[in-house]
């Protein structure tokens, strides 16, 4: 998407949530929203594993080394409350003994307006001596909108393959810890 007139320029920083954004996600969660929605993407991920369509637009990515999926929030869905539901899976993600090692929020300032794209991305705690206990794998977690419009949220489990660590666990197992 070419920029066809003067735009602020793009940037980056770490993804740090404001006070008045940690407390509208607590109510978000209370309301039940977010248990709602967890149902429906883990309905979704279940039906497309079956080879089935849903409701929900939703993506496979399966590979030896990389697994995944993306999926499309509908409509309907709050536009700010699809940031929390990132923040939610980021906590899951580290309630299984994973660090936060990195984050970003990158502004993207487009003719169709802002797009802004924000990633975590955790990695398994380790210690002792190797063979270390990957679990998944490294986890990256992503949300991306356009101006007032979802476009996807991404996990991905990338594991490490060598003898330093253990074999990771099936992604097939992760996905419902993360909305189950």
């Amino acid at each position: 998407m070419k920029r066809s007139k003067p735009q602020p320029e793009d940037f980056r920083e770490a993804l740090e949530r404001q006070d008045w954004e940690k407390h509208a996600a607590e109510a978000w969660e209370a309301s039940g929203e977010a248990e709602e929605w967890s149902k429906q993407i883990l309905s979704a991920w279940r039906l497309k594993r079956s080879g089935l369509d849903s409701r929900l637009m939703i993506h496979l990515h399966e590979s030896p080394v990389s697994n995944g999926l993306f999926f499309q929030p509908p409509e309907e869905w709050d536009v700010k409350a699809q940031h929390w539901l990132l923040d939610r899976l980021c906590a899951r993600v580290q309630a299984l003994d994973y660090k936060l090692s990195f984050t970003e929020k990158h502004h993207e300032f487009l003719d169709s307006g802002l797009r802004l794209t924000e990633v975590y991305y955790l990695k398994p705690r380790v210690e002792g001596a190797a063979p270390w206990n990957q679990r998944y794998g490294n986890i990256h977690l992503e949300y991306r909108k356009l101006s007032d419009r979802g476009l996807w949220l991404k996990i991905m489990a990338n594991q490490y393959h060598d003898r330093n660590y253990s074999p990771a666990l099936a992604f097939d197992e992760f996905i419902p810890l993360l909305f189950g």
